[in-house]
């Protein structure tokens, strides 16, 4: 009885996703998430953002970053504090699936700007968010 070996080519895997960082938007912005992935999307490829309460969006746009690396950007419009949220990027094909880690979408209610020191001759101004 014989063993056949077969090597799965680097085309032939599911992406796999970068870590997916926080989003902060203030109230009535629109917010995008950018899933950068390591491998080749094909045609066939369903990318979806996934938030936390399992409620699912398709659409995102799909750019070419290089040779094996792409990113699928979800845009939400007009955010407002019930989506405020944990969303995480999936892809599904015949080449099987992959999930990114869940990122937070934080709704800011509104940024200050003051001057705190003045090193040089030149002020610095800090920026100080309030978080809902």
């Amino acid at each position: 009885m014989g063993w056949t070996l077969y090597h799965r080519k680097e085309n032939d895997k599911a992406p796999h996703f970068s870590r997916l960082g926080d989003v902060e938007v203030n109230a009535g912005q629109n917010a995008t998430f950018q899933c950068v992935a390591a491998g080749r999307p094909s045609e066939a490829e369903k990318f979806l953002l996934e938030r936390h309460n399992s409620e699912v969006s398709s659409g995102g746009s799909v750019k070419h970053l290089g040779r094996n690396r792409f990113s699928v950007s979800f845009q939400l419009e007009d955010v407002q504090r019930p989506e405020q949220d944990q969303y995480r990027c999936v892809t599904q094909s015949s080449r099987g699936s992959g999930v990114s880690n869940f990122a937070e979408l934080i709704e800011v209610l509104f940024k200050m700007h003051y001057c705190t020191s003045v090193k040089q001759g030149r002020l610095a101004p800090p920026e100080e968010s309030i978080k809902l």
